[in-house]
């Protein structure tokens, strides 16, 4: 049976996950990195990831919203924006 990690190789995942490491980096919030790990490395849903922070689900969607935006900034040259 194929590892997480072959399946996430074969389908490209890993690259992906290295990418928004990246572009996140040390400048993400401390809720840009709760979201990102609780997604994309413990698998939670967003009502999973706020009762793991004691936030509400509105505060995970903030976070992720600023995740997005980032990615935005990151991925749109500057002269599209």
């Amino acid at each position: 049976m194929a590892s997480d990690e072959d399946i996430l190789d074969a389908i490209g995942q890993a690259d992906f996950r290295e990418y928004l490491l990246k572009v996140i980096g040390g400048a993400g919030s401390t809720g840009e990195w709760r979201y990102l790990v609780g997604t994309m490395i413990d698998q939670l849903s967003p009502d999973e990831i706020a009762e793991r922070h004691a936030v509400n689900r509105a505060t995970v969607f903030r976070w992720r919203r600023s995740v997005v935006r980032r990615l935005v900034q990151a991925l749109t040259p500057p002269d599209k924006f």
